[in-house]
């Protein structure tokens, strides 16, 4: 069962995918999400890395689409996405063969020196792509750099994702990722 805070960033989730406003999601807003970020980074679609964000993106919307889409219109509704996302990915197994391969594509086109760690304007830019205020991705960085150091290290990131998408707990600096909810 979803509790208040889970809502608001499955809520919120929804509203960073729908890259065209339509109050629907559907494979072209996660493929738009995608290449935001690969142009973001000055990837093109046939990198090594861009390929790795544009395939577990697809993933992504089919494993949704399959999962979530009750009426089989190829979107999902708002509350189609926040009730499937709770069977699916908060309260079943989904999350882990889906959202952690894009979540690990997506640290690697990030992490644009190969250093295994994310700096703030590459923080920012992986930001960018989601809509988030510079405000947000300022809270964000703070909460997530718990050692103060400037830098996030992948694996701080994959966890503040996961975090993110599938955590109860009010008091997990993955809260917030995208900012205050």
């Amino acid at each position: 069962m979803m509790n208040d805070l889970q809502m608001r960033k499955i809520d919120r989730a929804f509203e960073q995918m729908d890259t065209d406003g339509s109050g629907f999601l559907d494979r072209d807003d996660i493929q738009a999400l995608a290449a935001r970020l690969i142009v973001g980074f000055g990837e093109t679609p046939s990198s090594v890395k861009g390929r790795a964000v544009l395939d577990s993106f697809d993933g992504i919307w089919h494993t949704l689409a399959d999962a979530l889409d009750v009426n089989h219109d190829g979107m999902l509704s708002p509350a189609e996405f926040r009730d499937g996302m709770v069977d699916s990915f908060i309260d079943g197994p989904a999350y882990e063969a889906v959202f952690r391969l894009a979540a690990e594509a997506v640290v690697s086109l990030c992490d644009t020196d190969g250093d295994g760690v994310l700096r703030r304007d590459e923080f920012a830019m992986f930001q960018a792509a989601f809509g988030t205020s510079s405000e947000d991705v300022d809270i964000a960085f703070a909460a997530l750099d718990t050692d103060h150091n400037g830098r996030l290290n992948a694996d701080e990131l994959l966890v503040a994702i996961r975090q993110y998408y599938t955590a109860a707990d009010p008091l997990l600096a993955g809260n917030l990722l995208y900012g205050q909810v």
